[in-house]
């Protein structure tokens, strides 16, 4: 009866352990369910693994596509800057020339060069026939013999108009003289 008890005791004392309800879990076995597209957790594991690649891609992809852009973008920045700095360079170099040849013009001048002195001599014999003209014209109104068309003329805007014309002719032809003279 010892043993009875024995067994009872211990029969009781394995029932009071807790149960151990650990199942193993085979990762390659389908589950059965009956489905179409029915994987194993391993092969679900392994084409979540392929999408993160695929997607790891892409990104590298559009990333160096963005770098791509950026350096295409860059180059025709400098492109045009250089082009910018290329044509102010030439303008620069244009007006230096235009310049170099306005000073050095006048020196090319030949002065001993006989249609240059006679286009001179016709300047100044102009300048006298004006300035004769001028004077008959200012003796004839302080002569007082003048005619009342003339002196209504000679009153006129045009009158005052046709001195101003004639003087700024002469100043021009004195600032230009002496320079075709030297």
């Amino acid at each position: 009866m010892r043993q009875r008890a024995e067994l009872i005791n211990q029969i009781r004392a394995f029932e009071l352990l807790p149960v151990d309800r650990w199942k193993p879990v085979d990762l390659t076995s389908v589950p059965g369910y009956g489905l179409h597209d029915e994987m194993s957790l391993a092969e679900l594991y392994e084409r979540l693994e392929l999408i993160k690649l695929e997607r790891e891609k892409e990104r590298e992809s559009r990333r160096d596509q963005i770098v791509k852009e950026k350096q295409t973008k860059e180059k025709m920045i400098t492109n045009t800057v250089q082009n910018i700095a290329k044509y102010r360079n030439e303008l620069t170099t244009q007006a230096a020339m235009k310049k170099q040849r306005n000073i050095s013009a006048p020196e090319a001048i030949d002065k001993n060069n006989p249609e240059l002195q006679q286009l001179k001599n016709h300047l100044e014999t102009k300048r006298a026939q004006r300035l004769s003209n001028q004077q008959q014209r200012e003796s004839v109104s302080s002569s007082g013999t003048s005619s009342k068309r003339f002196s209504s003329f000679r009153s006129s805007t045009e009158w005052n108009r046709f001195d101003q014309v004639e003087k700024s002719y002469d100043k021009t032809q004195k600032r230009i003289a002496p320079s075709l003279i030297s």
